[in-house]
């Protein structure tokens, strides 16, 4: 009598168990960003509000950016906001995280993965602050 070797599926084969890991993932970014969320978010805010700035100034905007705060004059329109919490993208991006890391590939295309999805999740934030005003 033969045995048969059939091949072992991974982990993440299983598509309950790859469900379950993008939600602990996601779970356990939010729960790391609700107890300083300030020296994550602060800094990140800020380079939001910067890179922000510098796109409109060079595309002819008149922008004032102090800190996070942003104050955008636009021929007779004056707009003032504050790039916050929600503003800066990094939710989005925890979220892409949490959808690479279990996925069943090789860890080189999970980080080219997440290196194209940080800069995709930026340029989309970007162009959500720029719709909103």
């Amino acid at each position: 009598m033969s045995t048969r070797n059939t091949p072992k599926r991974p982990w993440t084969a299983n598509p309950a168990i790859l469900f379950l890991c993008i939600v602990g993932l996601a779970s356990l970014f939010v729960f790391l960003l609700s107890f300083k969320p300030q020296l994550i978010l602060r800094p990140l805010d800020v380079f939001t509000a910067r890179v922000f700035a510098k796109t409109g100034s060079t595309l002819g905007v008149d922008i004032v950016r102090e800190g996070n705060s942003i104050i955008l004059t636009w021929g007779a329109r004056t707009r003032q906001f504050i790039v916050g919490y929600g503003c800066d993208g990094l939710l989005a991006f925890l979220i892409l995280v949490s959808a690479i890391l279990p996925f069943p590939c090789h860890w080189k295309s999970k980080l080219v993965g997440l290196a194209g999805g940080i800069i995709f999740v930026f340029l989309m934030n970007q162009a959500r602050l720029a719709a909103i005003l």
